[in-house]
């Protein structure tokens, strides 16, 4: 294949024959259609994509060929320019959008969530801290420090984190490790009194074998350029 993700409009003349015949007769319909050309059969849980998903992901991924071209292409003509990170924290919403995309062309993805325990009891993390980091939209790093979870995607075995808009080898567990500072944990049960941890390596030490690591289904399509939040 020298072309993938393309939509192309088409007019489709149709004929029929009256069995038994061999002439073909035109009728006097025809009707107009878009063809999109992807990668594979579509995965995921949508066999039949919508055609808003692909319009958006044709158009920013046209012309590619490999499913890291892809995925980058989505990235960079998609998320970083038509999508805007807010403080509540869309990476919910973000990486459905993103997996939705992908899977529509034939490439698999999936979501991973990492979240504070359930319940204000003593030692339970109850708050993350992330490194300083850009977002998507926004050019200056910021520290986020109100997080109740993050999550993010693995497509073509990188991980693509749809709240900067940018790739990263390694598993989940790395990922964790690079996008968070500190963790606050609760030192009053009950309540939301606590201190905060410095991030270990991995996620079975202090307040982080706690937490909860968890693979969870997209969310509805949100679209670019909408606040989930209004």
């Amino acid at each position: 294949m020298d072309r993938a993700f393309i939509r192309k409009p088409c007019l489709l003349q149709w004929r029929y024959r009256i069995d038994g015949d061999d002439v073909w007769m035109d009728t006097m319909n025809d009707t107009d259609h878009v063809v999109y050309l992807t990668l594979s059969t579509p995965t995921g849980s949508e066999s039949v994509p919508s055609d808003k998903v692909l319009n958006y992901t044709c158009g920013w991924a046209e012309n590619r060929t490999t499913a890291d071209s892809v995925c980058e292409d989505i990235l960079n003509n998609g998320f970083k320019e038509h999508y805007e990170y807010y403080d509540r924290g869309p990476c919910a919403f973000f990486s459905s959008d993103f997996c939705r995309m992908v899977e529509s062309l034939g490439i698999t993805c999936i979501l991973h969530k990492w979240a504070v325990a359930a319940g204000y009891s003593e030692g339970n993390m109850i708050l993350q801290k992330s490194n300083p980091i850009p977002t998507v939209g926004h050019s200056t790093p910021k520290v986020y420090d109100r997080w109740g979870f993050h999550q993010w995607c693995e497509a073509n075995n990188k991980i693509r984190d749809l709240s900067t808009g940018e790739t990263y080898t390694g598993d989940w567990g790395n990922h964790e490790d690079r996008v968070f500072d500190k963790y606050k944990r609760c030192t009053v049960s009950g309540t939301t009194e606590g201190d905060w941890d410095d991030n270990f390596s991995g996620q079975s030490s202090g307040c982080e074998a706690t937490a909860r690591y968890s693979n969870p289904l997209p969310l509805p399509w949100l679209g670019p350029g909408v606040n989930p939040f209004n």
